[in-house]
Order: structure tokens, then C-alpha cells, then sequence
């Protein structure tokens, strides 16, 4: 219920590179993804500057109740990118197109059942689903989460991911 719609990056021409939701079926289509930079922030700044190309469903018969707010004017300051990759908030094209809003996601190792020592192991609802409710609270007061630089975390000890309650390991920008 929380998805309109997914794309896959880099373009690929033998499958779809996107399905949208159409009710309660979701069907395939081929977003834009071919005339963007190949880079997730370059494509969410494609998405607000044109959410129908993205958004197949806001053309169709619903229109904007199918995506409510999508066709009013998204801008990226209002798209929140959530991942566990830092070079994914910035871009490597000429332009360094940037997200204006993203979380950060911590990852960690860790000893996992009886698969022994795991590495690069984590993600939203990794140790908790208290971590949904802290994005969630992010996404509508991203002022309550300011941001944390380098220079301070470094000077003071931070609880690992897997510890406390919905703490996620995570940094956020708002």
C-alpha cells in the first residue's frame, strides 16, 4: 500500500524498467530512466521535474487520486531518499546533482544465527519496527533530525545500530 510505483536503474532494453500500481494490479511500463543520468539522485530530480513520465497512473483515468500530490508540483526538496550507500545522495555527473533530503542507513556486522560472522548486514527493520516509525517521524518534522557532521560524531561515542529503540543507526538530512 505504500508504493505507487518502482523503477530499476541502469536502463535495460530487454525487460520493463518500471511497474506502477493501477488499482490493485501492478503493471509493467518503461520509465524515463533511459534519458537520465545513471545516478538515483539525477532520476529523483527527473521525477519531480516531470512525475508523469514516473508516475504512468497520474495520466490514466484517476489522475491525481491515484498519486495524491504527485501532479501538483513535486520538487526534490520533498522526495527523501532513503539508503545505506553515501555516493547515492551525490551524483557523478557533471551537474553533481544532489538530495536535498535523505537518511542514511547504518550497517554493521554481526555473528548471524548459525550462518557465523556476516559483514555489511542492517537496513529499516533490521533490529526493530520502532526504525519505521523514527523515518516516519523524519519524513513529516525532518527539523527534529538535524544534521550530524563528521567532525561531531567522531568526537562522541554513538550507540551501534542494533542497539536501542528505533535509533536505526542512521543519519538524516532535512
Amino acid at each position: 500500500d505504500h508504493f505507487s510505483a518502482i523503477w530499476t536503474i541502469p536502463a535495460r532494453s530487454s525487460i520493463p524498467n518500471g511497474a506502477y500500481r493501477d488499482g490493485r494490479q501492478w503493471r509493467s511500463f518503461d520509465p524515463p530512466v533511459d534519458q537520465v543520468f545513471d545516478h538515483k539522485a539525477d532520476v529523483l530530480h527527473s521525477v519531480a521535474a516531470n512525475p508523469s513520465a514516473w508516475f504512468p497512473q497520474l495520466s490514466g483515468e484517476g489522475g491525481e487520486s491515484a498519486c495524491p500530490g504527485l501532479s501538483g508540483g513535486l520538487r526534490p526538496e520533498n522526495i527523501v531518499l532513503v539508503d545505506d550507500e553515501r555516493a547515492n545522495f551525490r551524483s557523478n555527473s557533471e551537474a553533481e546533482t544532489k538530495v536535498l533530503r535523505y537518511c542514511k542507513v547504518a550497517r554493521y556486522d554481526e555473528v548471524y544465527r548459525n550462518c557465523g560472522a556476516l559483514n555489511q548486514l542492517g537496513g529499516i527493520g533490521a533490529h526493530s519496527d520502532a526504525d519505521y516509525a523514527t523515518l516516519r517521524a523524519f519524513v513529516d518534522s525532518p527539523w527534529d533530525f538535524p544534521y550530524e557532521n563528521m567532525a561531531a560524531t567522531s568526537l562522541r561515542p554513538r550507540r551501534p545500530a542494533n542497539q536501542g529503540d528505533g535509533d536505526m543507526g542512521m543519519r538524516a538530512v532535512g
